[in-house]
């Protein structure tokens, strides 16, 4: 019972301490695999007429989904390091995910390069923002900011690839400490990407590969 009691005591310290643990554990013992990413890309634009690239913040219901797509890639992972192919291909190139998809708005790879980047890598320091409840599950939700000058996060847009600085949070299972949620926002992109920004929301869960959690 005092277990249980001080473990319902961690701090907000304490338990990123100990989900970044479970992370870079899962990070750095992953096998051999190969799954498959569904990735659904929405573009929006100003719904007020003017033409060209306005990026100051604008509410969503101004906005309008100009395209929309999907990719479906088998992603191949081993020794950390990601490789892609389209969907039913025979074999992985060595291609990373940008020489293989072409077109259309694109950020660096959301398996282990994600986790790496924001776990074991650039962000240093996260600030806690409070308890935040989803379903029955309670949270705990922390967000960070990397500037450019120490970023390695990049992003594609009309054949353009450039580093940005980037911001976002963390949500974290208050119970066990499981990593729950990301959330990654650009800084400001420049002109030549056609952009203004870009978010990517991730979703994560416990799977069984080989006998293992991770």
């Amino acid at each position: 019972m005092a277990a249980v009691w001080l473990r319902a005591q961690d701090t907000p310290d304490d338990l990123l301490q100990r989900a970044s643990a479970k992370v870079l554990a899962t990070i750095h013992r992953l096998p051999k695999f190969m799954c498959v990413q569904t990735v659904d890309r929405r573009q929006y634009e100003p719904n007020n007429g003017i033409g060209g690239r306005v990026c100051e913040a604008q509410p969503m219901k101004k906005m309008r989904l100009t395209t929309s797509d999907r990719l479906r890639l088998d992603v191949a992972v081993s020794a950390g390091r990601e490789m892609y192919s389209w969907v039913s291909e025979d074999r992985f190139e060595d291609r990373t995910l940008f020489q293989l998809v072409r077109n259309g708005a694109l950020s660096t790879g959301s398996f282990a390069s994600l986790l790496s980047l924001v776990f074991q890598g650039e962000v240093t320091h996260f600030t806690y923002k409070g308890p935040v409840t989803e379903g029955r599950r309670q949270l705990a939700e922390f967000e960070f900011r990397v500037p450019l000058g120490e970023s390695h996060y990049v992003f594609t847009g009309d054949n353009a690839r450039v580093t940005t600085g980037y911001f976002g949070t963390v949500k974290i299972d208050s119970t066990t400490a499981e990593l729950a949620a990301i959330e990654v926002n650009t800084d400001l992109l420049p002109a030549e990407t056609k952009a203004c920004e870009s978010r990517t929301n991730m979703n994560y869960s416990r799977v069984r590969l080989n006998n293992q959690d991770f």
